[in-house]
């Protein structure tokens, strides 16, 4: 009896542990990653160019972070140059991390992309180009 309460107590543990270790996974993963405006697909963004892709990007992951690379060369310059890892708010101008900004497109250049500190930004951003 000890042996079959025993074995229900470790699956019992068990299984909350691995449920919160899906959780909590999830949540650096959402924590991490960059949003977007919707009609940009993450996965064809190159973070090195700034641009909107025909094939899908390499992930290059610094420090837990996830950011994209079109080739070889881009996804070595991220990972090695931290520079190439940030970008400027256009309404802010702060720095932001290109792996966790709010990404959108670049009205003034086909197929480019910005970065914004959160959605907000963008929104007053465009709304500012608009007057």
């Amino acid at each position: 009896m000890k042996t079959l309460i025993t074995a229900f107590v470790f699956s019992l543990l068990s299984t909350i542990f691995v449920t919160a270790q899906t959780n909590m996974n999830n949540t650096v993963k959402a924590n991490t990653e960059a949003k977007q405006d919707s009609s940009i697909k993450r996965k064809y963004v190159s973070m090195y160019y700034n641009e909107i892709i025909d094939t899908p990007c390499e992930p290059v992951i610094v420090d837990g972070k996830t950011y994209n690379g079109c080739c070889k060369f881009t996804s070595e310059q991220l990972r090695t140059n931290k520079e190439t890892r940030y970008a400027t708010d256009p309404f802010s101008g702060k720095k932001v991390d290109k792996a966790t900004a709010y990404i959108a497109p670049d009205p003034n250049k086909e197929r480019g992309v910005l970065y914004f500190e959160s959605k907000e930004n963008y929104d007053k951003y465009f709304k500012s180009l608009k007057k």
